[in-house]
């Protein structure tokens, strides 16, 4: 496709282009002619609107044309079309070759950084993902709807906009899907942690899951998956018993999480609950109650009983905000701040 088209019209049209115009053409002119003799100027006996009235609609339906081709454009990708390699600090290598500018990562090729090399890399058009040093990621997977890299080790800082699910890591703790989000994803041989920065990020492994919202933290263990969310700024002695209730799901570090929590910290408890046997979730509920009361209609009897309507209302009543609205996070899509 030649993008000119979409500035200027010149050369040929993208077919899936070609065909949005047309089906926007057929609104360019659909008022009645009492809808029209209804307007300002026709009251008052002018014949004509003014003319800045055709020039700012003109200029309206030109910017709802181009913003609607840009968002089909956006998400338009070819399967098995490489990635761009944007920028390169280092020597970094693909499938054992040095790396400049410009350079494609194609699928099955593998992109290996040492300890002084990092490179920014161009996810089809919806994100960025920086690779930084130590690390081996491999592009397994791209087209229209999906996208998935294999990371090993190392570190990457991933933006992307788009819908859920189009952009995903796998990872041998499991696979980190994008949900709407920025993200920084850290792993060694066999442990690693997830960090969220914007939006949010599902996290699935063998045994469990998580849902990581903004501001949030999960430690990754291959043997294990995702453990539970925890707020960045969390008390160190309830992160130590997070890790340790993850790991041995005993009664004792259970009560050190609850003693340990503050209010905010609701948040991990309700992902506990969501994984907990029936003969826990009352004392779970109980503590999570003090700390953060669950909206009108969301009973103890309800959350033990397991009821999903339930916990989505408590969720929500936390305010981490819709994971599904990944276009509220349009700032994702602007380019990554140097220096970060």
């Amino acid at each position: 496709m030649n993008d000119d088209y979409l500035w200027d019209r010149s050369g040929e049209p993208d077919p899936e282009v070609a065909r949005l115009e047309k089906l926007l053409g057929r609104y360019g002119s659909t008022w009645s002619a009492a809808a029209r003799r209804r307007l300002p100027w026709r009251r008052k006996g002018g014949g004509k609107p003014p003319h800045s009235i055709w020039v700012a609609a003109a200029v309206i339906v030109v910017i709802l044309v181009i913003a609607a081709t840009a968002f089909v454009v956006r998400f338009r990708w070819r399967s098995g079309a490489p990635w761009e390699i944007v920028s390169v600090e280092g020597t970094p290598t693909i499938n054992g070759e040095l790396v400049s500018p410009n350079d494609r990562l194609g699928i099955g090729q593998t992109l290996v950084t040492d300890s002084r090399s990092r490179v920014r890399v161009r996810v089809a058009r919806v994100g960025t993902l920086e690779i930084g040093p130590g690390s081996e990621v491999e592009l397994i997977a791209t087209g229209r709807h999906s996208h998935r890299i294999a990371m090993r080790r190392g570190v990457i800082d991933a933006r992307v906009w788009a819908p859920p699910f189009t952009f995903g890591v796998n990872t041998p703790a499991g696979l980190a899907s994008d949900v709407g989000c920025a993200f920084d994803l850290r792993y060694s041989s066999t442990a690693g942690q997830l960090r969220v920065t914007s939006g949010w990020v599902d996290f699935d492994g063998d045994l469990r899951s998580s849902l990581v919202p903004a501001g949030a933290v999960s430690d990754l263990r291959q043997d294990l998956g995702p453990g539970t969310p925890y707020w960045d700024d969390a008390p160190a002695p309830l992160r130590e018993a997070l890790r340790e209730f993850d790991a041995t799901n005993s009664a004792e570090s259970l009560q050190r999480v609850l003693a340990a929590a503050r209010p905010r910290d609701a948040m991990s408890l309700l992902h506990i609950l969501d994984r907990a046997d029936r003969d826990r979730r009352g004392s779970i509920f109980d503590r999570a109650a003090q700390l953060a009361p669950p909206p009108a209609g969301v009973t103890r009897e309800r959350v033990v009983a397991a009821d999903e309507h339930a916990m989505d209302a408590w969720r929500q009543s936390l305010g981490l905000g819709g994971a599904k609205k990944w276009w509220l996070h349009w700032r994702d899509a602007l380019p990554e701040p140097r220096g970060r």
